[in-house]
């Protein structure tokens, strides 16, 4: 496009081409502006390109908020559409990531930014349908939410068919994939492909389109602290929050998630909760089921190949029952199956896998009057407990009542754990130091003094 196209603007240079047009950056010799011109172009628009074009812009002539880039002109120049918008002098989130190694506090804060101008897109009747890196100008550390050309608007034609795919493959919902009705909730999957992305560097899922378009379907995204241990668990639970499979368990809104990492970032307890779906379920234990099976061979070619200890003789058999015993450490399966047909079964597994996939190792779970009791040998502090804990549906901390200390201590004996930090819903742990027990502790240094935590826990 040469200068003498526009007789009000002075073209600097082309900053982006798309399928259907071109944005310069250019000077707008009325308003005396730096401004991004948006020109329609090419020989095989129709009118439906031209319609969406429109689109695009009225929506964004709708928005009006700090992290939306804004709209300045629309018109025609001879035949073909254009609109002029704000020009932000930065680049998209997808450089700005590459060039930076940013922490996890802006993390955060870019995407409760982003977050709350979609919501409140959103609430002006507006669903993006393609948030993606790219559509997202960073404006020094301030993003600014971009490209309405696929957003789906309330109460305008319908310009699709159906069944018709829109967005970006990687950043796509499960019902995008699979041309469904798509609402707000879409959107806030595209906010935690992003956020899975700033955390971990990697997209959920990869590969060639159809592929790609599979496992957004049907597979379970790999867990963030699986790629980094660093992500914080109210983080990485957040995230898979809003990339839940079925939409009724993701946000029902943006503002929820805005809540959300509010919350986060002021180091108090989240309300997301992690799903117990089927699939969540089938993804974890299926493994489970693989390792026993293998531990299974194992030990039988053992005994195939070892010959048995002789027995004891009688004597030995006697004085052996006159002493008392602590009892051996019981397997995992052991300590579950102990469980197998209550009502909270799954629940209780995948909190006891939890503390293990997070290094917390559980050597007994038991179970006096309606709390469970989680034992381990590993020092924790009461956030990394409350975390876990969090992450559960109906699920909550229970209180530690003074008629239940006998059988704790009891329970201590019998592993020989003289030093204990007790977790539960109240204010502060419990600590329990061999007869001493202090309750007005409430620093995480407790855990110093502790080899071992008791967590405490129930259904509601």
């Amino acid at each position: 496009m040469s200068q003498s196209d526009f007789q009000f603007f002075d073209i600097q240079k082309m900053i982006g081409q798309g399928a259907m047009g071109k944005v310069y950056q250019a000077f707008d010799k009325k308003l005396q502006r730096d401004v991004a011109l948006k020109v329609m172009s090419g020989e095989q628009i129709t009118d439906k390109d031209v319609a969406r074009f429109y689109r695009e812009a009225n929506a964004m002539a709708k928005l009006n908020h700090p992290n939306i880039v804004q709209l300045y002109n629309f018109g025609q120049h001879q035949g073909y559409p254009f609109f002029t918008m704000e020009l932000i002098p930065g680049t998209n989130l997808k450089d700005y990531v590459e060039n930076k190694r940013l922490k996890l506090v802006e993390i955060v804060s870019i995407l409760q930014k982003v977050a709350q101008a979609v919501h409140y897109a959103h609430e002006n009747g507006i669903i993006h349908r393609d948030l993606k890196p790219e559509n997202i100008m960073m404006n020094g550390r301030e993003p600014k939410v971009m490209d309405f050309g696929l957003a789906k608007v309330e109460g305008a034609k319908q310009l699709s068919r159906s069944g018709e795919i829109f967005g970006t493959i990687a950043y796509m919902s499960p019902e995008q994939v699979l041309a469904n009705k798509v609402d707000k909730r879409s959107d806030v999957y595209a906010l935690g492909v992003i956020l899975y992305e700033l955390l971990t560097k990697k997209r959920p899922f990869y590969g060639k389109a159809s592929k790609m378009m599979q496992q957004i379907i049907e597979k379970e995204p790999l867990s963030p602290r699986k790629h980094s241990k660093k992500i914080p668990i109210d983080l990485e639970t957040i995230c898979l929050k809003c990339l839940e499979k079925k939409v009724a368990n993701r946000y029902a809104n943006a503002k929820l998630l805005v809540a959300d990492l509010k919350k986060f970032s002021l180091g108090k307890p989240i309300k997301a909760k992690r799903s117990l779906s089927s699939s969540y379920l089938g993804v974890r234990f299926s493994k489970i089921i693989l390792s026993t099976i293998y531990l299974s061979i194992a030990f039988f070619l053992v005994f195939l190949i070892f010959p048995t200890a002789k027995k004891k003789s009688i004597n030995t058999k006697i004085a052996d029952s006159k002493i008392k015993k602590i009892p051996k450490e019981k397997s995992k399966n052991s300590l579950l199956q102990l469980f197998a047909n209550t009502s909270e079964f799954n629940a209780l597994k995948n909190i006891f896998y939890d503390f293990s996939n997070y290094d917390k190792e559980i050597i007994d779970v038991v179970k006096f009057k309606n709390c469970y009791y989680f034992l381990s040998a590993t020092p924790a502090s009461r956030f990394e407990i409350r975390n876990i804990a969090n992450s559960y549906q109906n699920a909550r901390l229970a209180k530690l009542g003074k008629d239940v200390m006998p059988f704790i201590r009891e329970l201590l004996a019998k592993h020989k754990i003289t030093s204990c930090l007790v977790l539960n819903n109240a204010e502060k742990p419990r600590l329990i130091d061999g007869d001493k027990q202090d309750d007005s502790y409430g620093g995480d240094l407790a855990v110093i003094k502790c080899k071992a935590f008791l967590y405490e826990w129930r259904l509601d």
